[in-house]
């Protein structure tokens, strides 16, 4: 049996790209505390946190690594990020180790989130009132 059936035997989940689709499904359940501080739960994924994801199959099951950027060298919420994802996804089935590392490029910008979620912030912001001027 190769290392790919055998993990596929273990998570029941047959590729890479299955995983990585599950890290955003699950990234995207951790809110960015800047957009709920505006009114919107936005998840990582959402945000355009989610740097890069890589996964590969042992007998024990997938590992996974998940760079994380922020969305400016003030943000304190890495470590916040880090073991909420970790914890969450060693949750799953299958799942045998799990890496997240902070990316230190901060070449964020709000183009990276998701089109729904930029279009949440401007419907949001025509729904405020404008302040008396």
């Amino acid at each position: 049996m190769s290392i790919h059936e055998s993990a596929h035997a273990v998570t029941g989940m047959a590729t890479e790209a299955e995983i990585r689709e599950l890290v955003r499904h699950i990234a995207d359940e951790i809110h960015d505390p800047c957009s709920m501080a505006i009114g919107l739960n936005v998840g990582l994924a959402e945000m355009g946190l989610i740097r890069e994801i890589t996964a590969s199959a042992s007998p024990e099951g997938w590992r996974v690594r998940v760079r994380i950027r922020l969305t400016s060298p003030g943000c304190q919420y890495f470590f916040s990020f880090q073991e909420q994802l970790e914890t969450r996804l060693l949750a799953q089935d299958g799942v045998a180790e799990v890496r997240v590392e902070w990316d230190q490029q901060f070449d964020w910008t709000p183009a990276d989130m998701a089109a729904s979620v930029r279009k949440r912030i401007e419907e949001r912001s025509r729904r405020q009132p404008s302040p008396p001027g």
